[in-house]
């Protein structure tokens, strides 16, 4: 990872330092990932990434967030928010496209992919932003084991690939 790579987990700690930056994530997530957090979603998507991210979000990050946008002053003691918190919404924020894209292909095309396949790529892509470097052939391995959880929504699967990325 680059010094000057920004990732959806520092979107996340960012807003939960600066009120302002914290209203604008809770009020347009998916423009906040795009432009800061270089987290691929379509334009056309932003509602339903809105919704995506108010699901995946844990509760202490939103109350953090929540706290921040309300006040320039320290957050409230009460309001304590752990780094596998902020890592794992981040993470899950992150694999929206690919979470996506593995809904798309379906437990059939599973069993196509290969080394060469773009989902097996970000994932390997995404496993290097995060920490954690993932061979494409121990990357195509844990894709093609994620049928039993494709009838399952996105903020599941996400939270898979995150588990496996270690950020979950």
């Amino acid at each position: 990872m680059s010094n000057l790579q920004v990732t959806a987990i520092d979107v996340i700690d960012n807003a939960l330092k600066n009120p302002n930056y914290a209203k604008d994530l809770l009020a347009n997530p998916a423009e906040v990932f795009r432009r800061d957090g270089e987290v691929e979603i379509p334009e056309a998507d932003d509602e339903n990434f809105r919704s995506y991210f108010f699901k995946i979000a844990s509760s202490e990050v939103l109350e953090g967030l929540t706290a921040r946008s309300r006040s320039v002053d320290l957050l409230p003691q009460s309001v304590e928010i752990s780094s596998r918190a902020i890592g794992c919404t981040g993470c899950k924020a992150a694999t929206y496209t690919l979470a996506g894209a593995l809904l798309a292909i379906g437990v059939a095309g599973l069993a196509t992919l290969t080394t060469g396949s773009a989902v097996v790529a970000k994932l390997v892509q995404l496993g290097g932003i995060f920490g954690k470097t993932i061979a494409t052939d121990a990357a195509l391995v844990f894709l093609r084991g994620m049928a039993a959880v494709l009838s399952l929504t996105l903020g599941t699967i996400a939270g898979e690939i995150c588990r496996y990325i270690g950020k979950c």
